[in-house]
Parts: structure tokens; sequence; C-alpha cells
């Protein structure tokens, strides 16, 4: 609520003074040639007026001795507001989502005085304020007042916070597909210039499901062309593993088959992947895509494209290059309702 300012007087001593928020103003007290520890004591003292709706300067004239009455709910919460107007703490949106939840808290817990605030008290409010909203929404309301109750346990207001009690709600957060679309891949290939490097990298990342730093480390005498695949060796994989994969059609081979004609090193001379994602980023946004996607998508696609077709997850996990199954089956969180209705249709 209140700072502790200071600055030298004209005999080079510190003088210190108190800043503070009073009933919305900002004010200041001079507490004169006195050390930091007797200092902070004054402030202490001003904090605890301002939480009692004491004007301050009660504090300088000798008036007010900290425990006179029980500071109550209502008034430590004016003060926790003060605190965090007066250094900037929260946004104006976050203080008045803050200033929303704690006005739903029923006067009968307001009112009492915060050392005496039971967890019951605050169970029984918590049960009606969740009702109809999100997990997310409810647990926000409870992250509020633990902060609020620390901001108080600091200062001496309170011993313990009763919100550590209520038990957090489970939330059930909806995975956003990142893989790309049908149209979108067609678009891809369609307006981006078969002679570019981009192709080439949209190329080993939709039909081969290859990593950015894949890409770029993917050399010419990788390509196979007895077999028709991608030698991925492990200098270059993220699980530091080789793998084969192999193209998905002759008519994706015949492309990668041209590039191995020009004897360069590289495939895909990119010299960091940053530039993949930058221009992947310029199509996305110049044909209104969701920000979800970004250049990872071309894999995220591939993998999403074999398990729709049923291909098992341990082979999926293996042309993908995934250290284990279990990292693979992330990519089953995103598919809703319809995809696993279309799933089962073939067994009837």
């Amino acid at each position: 609520m209140s700072s502790l300012r200071k600055y030298k007087g004209k005999d080079g001593k510190t003088i210190y003074y108190a800043r503070y928020r009073y009933h919305g103003r900002r004010q200041e007290i001079s507490l004169g040639k006195i050390t930091k520890k007797q200092a902070l004591d004054v402030l202490s003292q001003i904090d605890y007026a301002i939480l009692m709706d004491t004007n301050p300067i009660e504090v300088r004239k000798g008036r007010l001795k900290r425990g006179d009455k029980p500071v109550s709910i209502q008034n430590a919460w004016n003060g926790y507001i003060d605190h965090l107007i007066s250094n900037d703490l929260n946004s104006t949106k976050t203080l008045l989502s803050k200033e929303q939840v704690f006005s739903t808290l029923p006067a009968r817990v307001t009112d009492l005085p915060i050392k005496i605030v039971r967890v019951e008290d605050l169970e029984s409010w918590f049960s009606q304020y969740r009702i109809g909203k999100a997990s997310a929404t409810a647990n926000r309301a409870i992250r509020y007042l633990r902060h609020f109750f620390n901001y108080c346990i600091e200062r001496n207001l309170c011993k313990s916070d009763p919100t550590k009690l209520i038990p957090k709600i489970p939330e059930h957060k909806k995975v956003r597909s990142r893989a790309l679309s049908d149209e979108q891949i067609s678009y891809l290939m369609e307006h981006t210039d078969n002679n570019s490097r981009f192709y080439r990298a949209l190329v080993l990342g939709i039909y081969f499901g290859l990593r950015s730093v894949e890409i770029i480390n993917l050399k010419c005498s990788e390509i196979d062309l007895e077999s028709k695949s991608l030698m991925v060796t492990s200098q270059m994989s993220k699980t530091n593993t080789q793998r084969i994969v192999p193209a998905p059609s002759d008519e994706v081979f015949s492309i990668v088959e041209e590039w191995k004609k020009e004897d360069h090193w590289l495939v895909v001379p990119y010299q960091m992947y940053d530039s993949m994602s930058k221009q992947f980023a310029k199509v996305r946004d110049e044909n209104g895509w969701s920000k979800d996607l970004t250049f990872r998508s071309t894999r995220h696609s591939y993998i999403i494209r074999l398990l729709n077709q049923g291909v098992p997850q341990a082979l999926v996990a293996r042309l993908a290059g995934h250290s284990t199954p279990t990292t693979t089956d992330k990519y089953y969180s995103i598919f809703g309702a319809a995809d696993l209705r279309k799933a089962v249709s073939n067994l009837s």
C-alpha cells in the first residue's frame, strides 16, 4: 500500500518519506531524519492505518496503535487493491476482474475479522460461485483470493491462507489442431515456386514428416534412389536415432529424385529454419489462416493423415522419429466427435 522513499538533505543526511494512497488519492508524509529501520516501522503503521480506514496522519500524531480493533476482510481487501494500484502491479482489466470476484463474497464473510475467517466460509461461497462457470474461470477466482491472503500473511494480518484447502477444479482444455487441411496443402503446393528452397521444405515436411532441423540438414546423398526413401541420420535427428522414411508415392519421389541429380551437398540450403517459419507465416497471414498454424504444421499434417488412415501407432512413431509411441499418442487428442464417429462407422 505504502512505499518508502528518500532524498538527501542539504547537510547530506538521508531524509525518509512515505508515499501512500488513501481513499483513492496519492499522498506523502515526511518521516524526517531517522534510521531505515525506524522508517520501516512507521511504514508498517501507515499500512495498518489504511487497512483500518483511518487517515495515516494519525500515525504521526501518535493516536493509532496496532491492535486497537481487528481488521475485517473488507478493509484488508481495500488495502490490497490500493497496494496493487500504487505499485502498478496489475492491469486495469485484471483489477476489475479481481474486484468483480470479491463483490460476489457475501457480507457475512467480508465483515469477518481476517484473522478468524475459516475455510468453511469460503467453501460455502465457492460452491455457489462456480455454478455455470468454466473450470478455468472458477480456479482464477481462487487464485485471486490466494494472492490476497498471501499479501495479508506478509503483513501479519492473518497467519494462514484458507483457500489452500479448496481443491482446484480439473480443467479440460480443448486441444486445437495444428494440422493443415487438404485445401491448405493444395494451396501451398500450387502457389509456391517449385524451384524455391521453400517448396522443397514444404515437400519434406508434408510428405515425409521431417522436422525443421532435419530438413535443413538433409544431404542429397541421403536420398536413396533404389528404395525411393530418405535416410534421416542420427546427427540431425531430435531423438538421436536413424530412420528410413519412404516416399508416399512415385509422383512425390520423382520430385525428390530431381534434387539429387543437381549434385549439391544439402537438399535445402537454408542456414537456419527461422527462414522457413517466416515464409510460412507470411503465406498464412496473407490467406487469413489460423495463427495456430506454423511451419511445424506440415509435420503435424503428415502424422495426422497416417493416423486417420489407420496406420498402427507404433509404425507412425517409427516413421515420425518419435522416441516412444507415447509421444505419438498426443496427436489422438485433437480428434473430435466427428472423427471418432467416422472411425467406427465401418464396424456396423
